[in-house]
């Protein structure tokens, strides 16, 4: 989304204090990791969470 819609469980207030973030370069987005690769604990965790919950 780029324009605020209410209803999704946050308010105008929340939305405008983290919506200034500029759009990323081409060059910023190559070096961005994988989030399995930047953040392996969390994403350990996610994933047994959702297998847990599909059983």
């Amino acid at each position: 989304m780029t324009e605020f819609q209410s209803g999704h469980g946050y308010s105008k207030e929340d939305w405008d204090a983290i919506s200034d973030n500029p759009p990323l370069s081409m060059e910023e987005m190559a070096g961005a990791k994988p989030f399995r690769e930047a953040f392996p604990d969390v994403a350990e965790k996610m994933e047994k969470a959702m297998i847990g919950g599909w059983t």
